[in-house]
This record gives structure tokens, C-alpha cells and sequence, in this order.
């Protein structure tokens, strides 16, 4: 199931879509790094890690909706970087 959030800034429309989200062992992320040290980083919560210090990770796209035009931008961070226009 995929998540969307929108907002808008000026004339454009932001749409976030999250295909994938999960969370991990902060140890996996940087050697050293516990999930006690990241309880104590209070900004993460809630979305980027839980109560519990697991991190958090989304495969996502933004779509940009300007003047009649759609811009889809894929999360750099996927494996597959993918920037197209749709719906002209």
C-alpha cells in the first residue's frame, strides 16, 4: 500500500508518495550508533524514528503539480533515479 501526502507552496501542488517504509537498528545505519543514543534526538520522533530508537526509511516520490503540468521526482536514494514529466 503506498502513503500520500500533500501540500502546496505558492501555485504548486506537492504530492509525497511512499511505495516502501521501514525501520532498522540504528547499529546498522553507523557503527557505534545505539538506539538509546537515538532516543535522546528528540527531532527524529516521529518521522524518522520510533519511541523505541529504530530508524526509519522511505522509497518515495514527489510528484509537482505546476501551471498544467505534472513533474515526477523518484527519491535519489532508490536505486533507480528517475525524473520524467507526465500528463502533458
Amino acid at each position: 500500500m503506498t502513503e500520500a501526502t500533500h501540500w502546496e507552496i505558492g501555485a504548486v501542488k506537492i504530492t509525497c508518495i511512499v511505495e516502501v517504509s521501514w525501520g532498522f537498528p540504528p547499529g546498522i545505519l553507523s557503527t557505534g550508533l545505539t538506539a538509546e543514543r537515538v532516543k535522546k534526538i528528540e527531532w527524529l520522533r516521529p518521522h524518522y524514528a520510533g519511541e523505541d530508537g529504530t530508524l526509519f526509511l522511505n522509497v518515495q516520490a514527489f510528484v509537482l503539480e505546476s501551471q498544467g503540468s505534472n513533474f515526477v521526482n523518484a527519491n535519489r536514494k532508490s536505486a533507480r533515479d528517475d525524473d520524467r514529466r507526465i500528463g502533458q
